[in-house]
């Protein structure tokens, strides 16, 4: 993506002057969490300013401006342009008491009065650590992968499509960067790529499935499917999975009731004791998700997925890749001290305090207890495999069998829509819906290509050579 240069932006500044007025910042903001950086300017000049600085962002930005120009107002707006991680950001500047928008416009510099100088932060560097890669031959690679690995190509298929499509929401941590860890579990004998899963106990609206320490996300999608299918008869359907392994994002799995006209939820016990309770110092409670998918009619689909710890701990690995320091108040170090050093994280705190301690126990056991197994403070070497290893848990809800349905989601909408409208803080530029975020990436992503950092795709080329893949970015 292009930046503005310093004689460029001086350029626009001895336009604006040109026309006996100055330019003054409003506001600059951060938004790190979609690696882009949003600057509202105020312009502080007449008409003709206006028009010629429009004339000079024009020549400026690439790919080219769609200009719609009105008697009260002028709109730029970037046509197929987008920012590092996809979000629809978005430049204002005030021309008489207005609010004019600029779309998917990055500007990496800060204007402080008439002081230019570049920001030091992340920004600048990221645009040369992550490139673009289509998402179906990046699909078709992860396959190979798995498949070179044993796993049979239909389920190969199933997971690589899984985490390509987290990748495009932005949810870096749980995608194609989770694949190495797999495929080595693999190797060593700890996944079984071509496992017999059997349903232990069965019920109209309910069953129970050994997955034989499959990829999660095969036992996953299984069992998914077969609540979804008895909910179609039942209305309300819940599957338990034991002896599984780590199955990515848990919104995947909930967004597969969608279609189905369902609301979806599902939650696993994780690997290992990490989460502090409240009030203690080190890990003793597992960091499970939570994950719903609301259906909606027009708008985007209601879709929570969340930690019970301040983050997922695979997020604080895509930090530490990325070379970058934790938020405060997310990790304690082996002392049960606060870090912000991705390397020196050893307990994640629980978001919200005591909130989210009670939810980790109570997840902890629908997951993990009710599926046979210990939770993760009660794992011991002597706990038989089957039952140490990932639970996972899934409902299925029909929403027609407690009210219409087309009524449902537009009531959703138009929750959706107070909401969006709601008065925001100064320094607001839009109320995000649960899940929001997420579907404007994909949205990205499909236009432009997955943005991926080089590290990440550098751990798969490494995998990829060492199995005999051809790594097509190359």
């Amino acid at each position: 993506m292009n930046a503005f240069g310093l004689g460029e932006v001086n350029l626009m500044k001895q336009n604006a002057i040109s026309q006996g007025k100055a330019l003054r910042p409003l506001a600059a903001i951060s938004k790190a969490r979609h690696l882009t950086v949003l600057w509202i300017v105020q312009a502080m000049y007449g008409n003709g300013a206006m028009i010629g600085l429009r004339q000079t962002i024009i020549n400026l930005l690439l790919p080219p401006i769609r200009v719609d120009q009105s008697v009260e107002n002028i709109m730029l707006s970037a046509v197929g342009h987008g920012t590092a991680a996809g979000g629809a950001h978005a430049v204002c500047v005030s021309q008489l008491g207005s609010v004019i928008t600029l779309p998917a416009i990055r500007l990496d510099f800060v204007w402080y009065a008439n002081n230019l100088h570049h920001p030091k932060d992340e920004t600048m560097t990221q645009q040369t650590d992550r490139i673009r890669i289509q998402a179906e031959p990046f699909q078709e690679f992860a396959s190979k992968l798995y498949q070179s690995a044993g796993v049979p190509k239909a389920d190969a298929d199933a997971v690589a499509q899984m985490q390509v499509e987290t990748d495009m929401r932005g949810t870096y941590s749980h995608g194609t960067r989770a694949l190495s860890g797999y495929v080595r579990g693999i190797l060593k004998g700890e996944i079984n790529p071509t496992p017999n899963p059997h349903v232990l106990t069965d019920a109209p609206s309910t069953a129970l499935i050994d997955a034989d320490s499959s990829l999660g996300h095969v036992a996953g999608i299984r069992a998914m499917r077969l609540a979804i299918e008895k909910a179609h008869t039942t209305g309300i359907a819940a599957v338990a999975v034991r002896n599984s392994n780590h199955y990515g994002a848990a919104a995947c799995f909930a967004m597969m009731a969608l279609p189905e006209k369902m609301i979806g939820f599902t939650t696993t016990k994780t690997g290992g004791a990490s989460v502090v309770p409240y009030g203690g110092v080190s890990g003793l409670l597992g960091n499970h998700p939570i994950a719903y998918a609301i259906p909606a009619k027009e708008e985007l689909p209601i879709v929570l997925d969340m930690a019970v710890g301040m983050s997922a701990w695979g997020k604080v690995g895509v930090y530490g890749m990325e070379g970058k320091i934790l938020p405060p108040d997310w990790v304690l170090d082996a002392d049960g001290n606060p870090t912000q050093e991705p390397g020196q994280a050893r307990g994640m705190l629980p978001f919200g305090g005591y909130k989210g301690h009670g939810l980790a126990i109570v997840m902890s056991i629908i997951s993990g207890v009710m599926t046979g197994g210990p939770a993760a403070c009660n794992r011991t070497p002597e706990t038989p495999p089957e039952l140490g290893r990932r639970g996972h848990f899934f409902y299925a809800l029909k929403v027609s069998n407690f009210c219409p349905f087309d009524e449902f989601t537009e009531a959703v909408d138009l929750e959706i829509r107070t909401i969006r409208g709601a008065k925001r803080g100064d320094d607001v530029e839009r109320i995000y819906l649960p899940g929001e975020i997420e579907s404007l990436n994909h949205q990205e992503a499909v236009r432009h290509g997955i943005s991926l950092h080089r590290k990440h795709l550098g751990a798969l080329a490494e995998l990829a050579n060492e199995l005999g893949v051809n790594v097509f970015w190359e």
